[in-house]
C-alpha cells in the first residue's frame, strides 16, 4: 500500500510540474520573450540600451502604419512586431521576406518584399535632419546602419547555403517568364546548389550575350539583363536629373569637376 501512495504522489508532483512548465512556455510566447535569432538579439539589446534610438525606431514604424495601414503589405506595427519580422526575413527567401504578399509573379513578389524592408528604415526622422546623411533616416544612422549592413550580410551568407534553394523553388522561378530560363540561355540548373549560385547563374556560353559593335566607341552595351531606360546629365551638385527635372540619383558626395 504504500508503494501505491508513493507512486500516486509522484505522478502527481510530475503532473503539477508539466502544467507549471507548460504554462511558463505559454507565459514565454505571449509575452515575447521566445528565443529569436542571434541577429534580432543584437538588435534588441542595442535598442533597449538606446533610449534615443528605440524612440526613432518606433517613431519609423508609427510612419509606415499612418502611410500604409494595410496589415498584408504592412504587418509591422510595432517593436515586437518588427523584431519578430527580422526572425523571419533573416532566413527567407527574397520572394517572401513579405510572407503573404499578393502578387501573384515571382518578380514581383521578389521587388515588393525587398521595398518592405527598406519601406520601414527608410522614413524621415526630423531628429536626422541636417545630420549630413543623404537622407534624413534611420538606416544612416549609427549605430542601426552598422547593425542593417550587418543583417544583410548574414543573410546573404544564408543565401549561399543549400537550405536556401530546392526543385520548388527553382519550379517558381521557371514559372516567371521575367527570368528567361526556360530560353536556353543559362547553365544546367543542376549546378545551383544555393538561392545565390541561382541569382548569379552563369550563361551557358559567351555566345549567348553577344557584345554589340565592341570596335564603336560611340555604341554602349548593356552589362546586364536590363533595358536601358535613358541617358541624363549630371549637375554640379552630382545629382542625376531626369528631363522632366526631378532628382533620380545622388552619384556621389563631392561635386563634379
Amino acid at each position: 500500500m504504500k508503494k501505491i501512495h508513493f507512486l500516486v504522489r509522484l505522478l502527481s508532483v510530475v503532473t503539477l510540474w508539466s502544467l507549471l512548465s507548460f504554462s511558463a512556455l505559454a507565459v514565454e510566447f505571449s509575452s515575447g520573450s521566445a528565443k529569436h535569432e542571434p541577429i534580432t538579439e543584437h538588435l534588441i539589446t542595442m535598442v533597449e540600451h538606446n533610449t534615443e534610438l528605440k524612440s526613432m525606431l518606433v517613431e519609423s514604424i508609427d510612419k509606415t502604419t499612418k502611410i500604409n495601414p494595410d496589415k498584408v503589405t504592412n504587418p509591422v506595427r510595432t517593436l515586437e512586431e518588427y523584431y519578430n519580422f527580422i526572425d523571419w526575413a533573416a532566413k527567407a527567401l527574397p520572394w517572401s521576406i513579405l510572407p503573404n504578399a499578393p502578387w501573384s509573379s515571382l518578380y514581383d513578389q521578389i521587388d515588393q518584399s525587398l521595398d518592405y524592408f527598406y519601406f520601414v528604415n527608410d522614413q524621415p526622422l526630423l531628429q536626422l535632419k541636417n545630420k549630413g546623411y543623404y537622407h534624413n533616416s534611420l538606416q544612416y544612422h549609427e549605430p542601426y546602419r552598422t547593425w542593417l549592413i550587418n543583417f544583410t550580410k548574414e543573410w546573404g551568407l544564408y543565401l549561399s547555403k543549400e537550405d536556401s534553394w530546392n526543385d520548388a523553388y527553382y519550379k517558381k522561378a521557371l514559372e516567371d517568364e521575367r527570368f528567361g530560363l526556360n530560353k536556353g540561355w543559362y547553365e544546367d540548373p543542376s549546378n545551383w546548389k544555393t538561392f545565390n549560385d541561382f541569382f548569379a547563374r552563369y550563361l551557358k556560353s559567351p555566345d549567348q550575350r553577344p557584345i554589340a559593335a565592341p570596335n564603336d566607341p560611340s555604341v554602349v552595351a548593356s552589362p546586364a539583363d536590363s533595358k536601358p531606360q535613358g541617358v541624363w546629365k549630371i549637375d554640379q551638385h552630382s545629382n542625376i536629373v531626369h528631363k522632366k527635372g526631378v532628382t533620380c540619383v545622388q552619384v556621389h558626395s563631392y561635386p563634379c569637376r
